[in-house]
């Protein structure tokens, strides 16, 4: 039996109609593959023929600090022709509970929605709906940990956010799911006048992993600033891709990212920025640095700039590269093993990075998460 065949008949009976749609519209696109223009660099074809099995509710995400909170029901939002979302018709139809929530004033603890699963080929699928109210703060934490054992699950993740005028979000995505699990992530966010979105993405695991954001910048004074870390070993694969829209004039956008790859993984990041019409005063810029720390690790990256609109100031860029082999020699040098320089010198790399995260706990657990990686790459 196939994925198809085992879903079929096991989609939850509210909005029934709906779901069943979404599932048709899945099933004649099937999984996405390189004949996408967008998944060029992957194919997740080969998912047709896992049965994956519905989670149990009691996996479902918990939004903190009030562990009590009853999680509420989020209604699927009208089905839309089009979307870039390869996978949104499979969330639509089984997309059962996640967050629907307005944060108001300023939050003095940060909020955590978690996503674990556990158990052989079990799936989820959830829609979270953030709004922050205007003028307020707040810092939100996303977790997909490891689940229980090295499982082979799935789980798509839908995320909207709206940031009135004046608020201001930071929000942590922390993706560091098992060695051969599989994990889709959609953010849209709409960001209205004087709001700013601060977004650190990081990511250590998975067998494939897609994360996909969608900004737009609405109003004057909207910002939207990001910083990626992923710090791949094994054989995982993460394929990042982002559409950052300058809608309205005087917004800004920086996004700064940091691939680390080592074993047999592979990190791909397709970053793009687009100044539409009447956008005057865009200030933009998307810089990618790669560190490349195997012979079969592979890292592609592609930054795109589109302008439609004079008096704008705009940057882009890449670079690539290995471990800088005179440094590692001044450290061997002074008494460190090879295996020491080597984690000394991709640490610094990827501190960058880690600076810009707020919270240090995380930060101090990121460091070690990374430091953990690159040991076990160096044996």
């Amino acid at each position: 039996m196939n994925f198809f065949d085992s879903c079929r008949n096991s989609l939850p009976q509210d909005q029934h109609a709906q779901r069943i749609d979404a599932f048709a519209r899945f099933e004649a696109s099937g999984w996405p593959t390189p004949a996408l223009e967008s998944w060029h660099y992957s194919d997740w074809s080969s998912l047709a023929e896992k049965p994956f099995n519905i989670a149990k509710p009691a996996l479902d995400p918990v939004f903190a600090p009030d562990r009590a909170q009853p999680l509420a029901l989020v209604a699927l939002d009208p089905v839309q022709t089009a979307t870039s979302f390869a996978l949104d018709a499979l969330n639509r139809a089984f997309a059962k509970q996640g967050v629907d929530k307005t944060i108001d004033g300023h939050a003095q603890i940060p909020f955590l929605i978690t996503h674990a699963l556990a158990g052989e080929q079990v799936m989820r699928h959830l829609r979270h709906r953030l709004a922050l109210s205007a003028g307020s703060r707040a810092t939100v934490v996303i977790w997909d940990a490891p689940g229980i054992d090295d499982s082979d699950t799935l789980l798509t993740a839908v995320l909207t956010l709206t940031l009135a005028a004046g608020s201001h979000l930071t929000l942590i995505r922390v993706q560091d799911a098992d060695a051969r699990a599989t994990r889709a992530m959609h953010l849209k966010a709409h960001i209205e006048a004087d709001a700013t979105l601060e977004m650190i993405q990081l990511d250590f695991g998975g067998a494939r992993v897609r994360q996909e954001t969608e900004i737009t910048l609405a109003a004057p004074g909207a910002r939207f600033e990001q910083t990626g870390l992923a710090a791949l070993t094994g054989k995982s694969r993460v394929d990042q891709r982002s559409h950052v829209w300058h809608a309205a004039p005087r917004c800004i956008s920086r996004s700064s990212a940091r691939l680390l790859a080592a074993g047999s993984s592979r990190a791909i990041l397709n970053a793009k920025v687009q100044v539409q019409p009447g956008a005057a005063k865009t200030d933009s810029e998307t810089r990618i640095a790669s560190l490349l720390l195997s012979d079969k690790a592979e890292i592609d990256a592609k930054p795109e700039l589109e302008i439609y609109a004079d008096d704008v100031q705009c940057a882009h860029g890449a670079t690539f590269g290995q471990l800088d082999e005179d440094a590692a020699f001044y450290l061997r040098s002074r008494g460190l093993s090879a295996a020491e320089a080597q984690s000394l010198l991709t640490q610094a790399f990827a501190q960058t990075a880690l600076d810009r995260i707020p919270l240090p706990g995380l930060k101090n657990w990121v460091e070690q998460r990374v430091s953990t990686l690159l040991v076990a790459n160096a044996a």
